[in-house]
């Protein structure tokens, strides 16, 4: 299937049925493979993705594996929808946004796991990620901030203070001391800021996995 249009190859891909469809897999893996890795590594590099702890290597192969399965489940409809089926610039601009999508969403859910340890040290790891991307730091904190108060459509009386205190705890590196220290907040007690900071990791840690993410 080497000279097949690339509208012909998005047609087989989704036919498992047909005599064409292993071929089909195949010519596309030929054809973007090293694409989509490119994309992911790109993405995991502006990430810092290496200062999570894991091997680069190993990040690429999860979000790669994760790319694979959006793009293979049921029957390959995310490119059986692609509109542009004769347009192979318009296909790769789309297939890096697929990669983008799930390598963004894949360093999310480890920022995540970073937020809800009781260890300061992941916060330390969380930070360094970022330090040289302020823009993705914004937007993670604009992230974080939306998904709580989505989810939290009932607030308690505190919900305010509780997220004040998690974002200073989580993104600033302030000390329970600090603060408890603080003009707005003297007095609350170090109990206080545990359970505040315990209070919105439990919130996301029940939505973790949200296709909100």
């Amino acid at each position: 299937m080497t000279n097949v249009s690339l509208s012909d190859l998005i047609d087989a891909l989704s036919q498992p049925s047909s005599a064409q469809w292993q071929k089909a897999w195949q010519e596309f893996l030929s054809r973007y493979h090293r694409f989509i890795y490119h994309c992911i590594n790109q993405r995991c590099q502006r990430w810092q993705a290496d200062r999570l702890g894991y091997q680069l290597n190993d990040i690429v192969e999860d979000i790669y594996g994760q790319v694979m399965v959006i793009l293979c489940q049921d029957n390959a409809r995310v490119i059986r929808n692609f509109a542009h089926k004769s347009d192979e610039n318009r296909f790769l601009a789309w297939l890096a946004a697929v990669c983008n999508h799930a390598a963004t969403r894949y360093l999310k859910q480890q920022f995540f796991q970073r937020a809800l340890d009781s260890d300061p040290r992941s916060h330390t790891q969380v930070r360094a990620m970022m330090a040289e991307d302020n823009h993705d730091e914004w937007l993670m904190f604009q992230w974080i901030n939306h998904c709580l108060r989505e989810k939290q459509k009932t607030r308690r009386n505190n919900f305010e203070r509780d997220l004040f205190i998690f974002f200073l705890y989580t993104f600033a590196d302030f000390s329970r001391e600090q603060i408890a220290s603080l003009p707005c907040l003297e007095g609350i007690g170090h109990r206080v800021v545990d359970v505040a900071v315990n209070r919105i990791r439990s919130v996301l840690r029940q939505h973790r996995f949200s296709t909100d993410i």
